[in-house]
């Protein structure tokens, strides 16, 4: 299974303009893979409004600490601004996709709202929604906000 950092490098290059993003440590194949996926990320509705978007955070580090002292550190695949709120994207490389059973959902919901919890902590903006892209099966699960 292609590694979900190789396709967010990918799509990190695109963002900035790079033709050629840093994939060290994969093979050939695993390379095209990575570029076609984001690629086909890119191109996507979702692709569309986060290249748009003024300001965008990839594999962004968030930590905070939860109310039992437990330090909660995450990876944010990306995060771009619409409006004065954040909409977020975790990848995933399922390949059932959206046809996952409901345990899974759940666990990428509490996943997702972790997220949003800790963005909306750290940077005092709200999230209006968040997104699962699974990159295999190029398809997109929505959530708003107050679903989370």
């Amino acid at each position: 299974m292609l590694a979900i950092a190789a396709i967010s490098a990918a799509g990190a290059a695109a963002f900035a303009g790079d033709a050629e993003p840093e994939l060290s440590g994969f093979d050939e194949a695993e390379r095209l893979a990575a570029r076609e996926s984001a690629r086909r990320f890119l191109e996507s509705p979702l692709g569309r409004r986060a290249r748009a978007a003024r300001e965008r955070l990839i594999e962004a580090p968030l930590t905070r600490a939860l109310d039992d002292g437990t330090v909660l550190d995450q990876r944010l695949d990306l995060a771009f601004g619409e409006g004065d709120a954040w909409v977020l994207v975790d990848y995933k490389s399922d390949r059932e996709g959206t046809r996952g059973g409901s345990e899974r959902r759940a666990e990428l919901r509490a996943q997702l709202a972790a997220y949003a919890e800790t963005l909306e902590r750290l940077t005092g903006r709200a999230v209006s929604e968040a997104h699962i892209a699974y990159l295999a099966t190029n398809e997109t699960a929505t959530f708003a906000r107050a679903e989370l």
